[in-house]
């Protein structure tokens, strides 16, 4: 069965990664997204914000990428990002892996579980970044667009 482009269009993730991206940017992202009717806009926490103020009233998330972009931050910073980002307006969280940890094969170090930031509130819960996005970000590919998973809402 075909999609018709205004459900194809909530499949669709915007992502802004870029730590130098400016309130231009962030504004133009923002306007996109809100224009083509995206699923969500996938933002650094420290854009979530201005992001949240801007798509105010659309039927577009705002996403906060916490960890990003190697993931290697300590569980307890992880949750408590995510919880400000959650107090800013953010509607998803995603949370980058421990790349350095997955590539040394320390899968002990991986799993990072936001069990305690769900409870404290109901949102809507991303797949994690895969190793592979943090990798290609890292080389210098900090916005791109992704095709969004369903998302587990708590």
């Amino acid at each position: 069965m075909a999609l018709r482009i205004e459900e194809l269009a909530k499949t669709i993730d915007c992502t802004l990664l870029d730590a130098r991206a400016g309130l231009q940017e962030i504004d133009a992202v923002c306007q996109t997204a809100r224009d083509l009717h995206l699923a969500s806009l996938c933002v650094l926490p420290k854009h979530v914000s201005t992001a949240a103020e801007h798509l105010r009233g659309s039927d577009v998330k705002v996403c906060a990428v916490v960890g990003y972009p190697e993931g290697g931050a300590a569980a307890k910073a992880k949750v408590a990002e995510a919880e400000r980002c959650l107090d800013e307006g953010a509607g998803e969280l995603e949370f980058a892996l421990d790349v350095r940890a997955m590539l040394a094969c320390d899968f002990a170090l991986v799993p990072m579980s936001p069990t305690c930031t769900t409870k404290a509130r109901p949102c809507s819960l991303r797949r994690p970044i895969s190793a592979s996005s943090s990798a290609s970000a890292c080389a210098g590919r900090d916005r791109w667009w992704t095709s969004s998973s369903s998302g587990v809402t708590t």
